[in-house]
């Protein structure tokens, strides 16, 4: 049995870690977008080396964050993060997207998986070459 004080701070070491966690996953990297065009160094973003894997950036000059979804197999896909119902910010899940507004929720594709939201999210053009992974934010893939 542990002393009332000693749960106390067990379970306070405990939510600061879970929210630590937690905060790791809202990180939002800043990179530059010359011209309407990311391109990212594959080996700069671990998270992107295996299948599931989700990078949050805000193009520079944008507004929005955009998320970039490692699909397997070398594809990737880059979303607006902008629910196309209401435009409230979706959160990136493991499997899908989901608007914390209205519940709408988009796959890993952008395509709506349930509604209100009638439309599938904006996805940009993506090219992996030479280890660099390049998004072209003017053009709609």
């Amino acid at each position: 049995m542990i002393a009332r004080r000693e749960f106390v701070v067990r379970c306070s070491a405990a939510a600061a870690a879970f929210a630590i966690v937690g905060c790791a996953s809202l990180v939002v990297h800043t990179v530059p977008a010359p011209q309407g065009r990311v391109s990212l160094a594959l080996a700069d973003y671990p998270e992107l080396a295996r299948e599931g894997g989700v990078l949050s950036l805000l193009p520079e000059a944008e507004s929005d964050p955009i998320f970039v979804l490692a699909l397997g197999g070398g594809s990737f896909a880059a979303l607006s993060s902008r629910c196309t119902h209401r435009g409230c910010t979706v959160d990136a899940e493991a499997t899908r997207l989901v608007c914390p507004c209205h519940g709408s929720t988009f796959g890993r594709d952008g395509l709506v998986l349930r509604g209100p939201a009638e439309h599938p999210l904006p996805r940009y053009h993506t090219v992996v070459t030479g280890g660099r992974l390049l998004i072209d934010l003017r053009r709609n893939a």
